[in-house]
């Protein structure tokens, strides 16, 4: 097995990682932008509805 082999295996392991918990924060984010607009036009409907 070549010196430099574990070193790319834990890199590209860590890299990887890396980028799952990223796009994980990020669907995290848009969920929470998504409730908000929700709610933005449920308020909006509610206002119309009162005039």
């Amino acid at each position: 097995m070549p010196d430099w082999l574990p070193w790319a295996v834990n890199f590209t392991a860590c890299l990887a990682t890396g980028i799952l918990l990223r796009v994980h924060l990020v669907d995290e984010r848009v969920k929470e932008i998504k409730r908000e607009l929700d709610e933005l036009a449920e308020r909006e409907r509610k206002e119309r509805g009162d005039e």
